[in-house]
């Protein structure tokens, strides 16, 4: 599973005009052992891209999202894609827990 989804940015160049300009972002959401491996290729301002990483567990009473950063520069969308899920597996097998959210009754 994948898309690409976009954001505005609106600045203000050197001559005071506005300028828009499209972030487009793209995802890959794949499933890794009782896990969904969620990563989001974010486009940097000097160019690049940054991987976040979002590992979810679904329970019958409660979701468990945990996010972290890639902390790296990847030359391409996919790289950094494709970079981020091998990142969440390795966090998946080295240990991950997933937090059970306390529910008050």
């Amino acid at each position: 599973m994948g898309g690409r989804s976009g954001d505005f940015l609106i600045n203000q160049n050197s001559q005071g005009a506005v300028v828009h300009q499209i972030l487009a972002m793209s995802r890959l959401k794949r499933l890794y052992k009782e896990y969904v491996i969620e990563v989001t290729a974010l486009p940097l301002r000097d160019g690049g891209f940054a991987a976040q990483i979002s590992i979810m567990k679904d329970g019958r009473s409660y979701r468990d999202d945990t996010r972290f950063e890639s902390g790296q520069v990847f030359a391409s969308e996919n790289e950094a894609l494709e970079a981020g899920f091998v990142m969440g597996k390795q966090k998946i097998d080295a240990g991950f827990q997933a937090t059970p959210i306390v529910r008050n009754k």
